[in-house]
């Protein structure tokens, strides 16, 4: 079965709030809010470094507020689900 992050801004708590509630029944589909508090740039320079980088999502989020990964079942990789902005 094929696994859907939404991913959004700690900027859009309404946003995420109103997914939330709207796919709350869907298995496949896990809406989260993003978790990292420094900007990429800055998680890289420390000695923290985020492991879960993904440029794409990263740009997604800063330009929408949002961003849409899909999992693929048999598939260890990442790839993003264009998704048109609401915001």
């Amino acid at each position: 079965m094929v696994r859907y992050f939404f991913i959004l801004s700690r900027r859009d708590p309404d946003l995420y709030a109103y997914l939330k509630d709207r796919f709350s029944d869907d298995t496949a589909v896990e809406v989260i809010m993003d978790r990292r508090h420094a900007p990429p740039a800055a998680s890289i320079a420390g000695s923290n470094t985020e492991r879960r980088r993904h440029p794409d999502a990263d740009d997604e989020l800063m330009l929408r507020s949002y961003t849409v990964v899909t999992v693929p079942d048999a598939a260890d990789g990442f790839s993003r689900l264009e998704a048109s902005a609401t915001t």
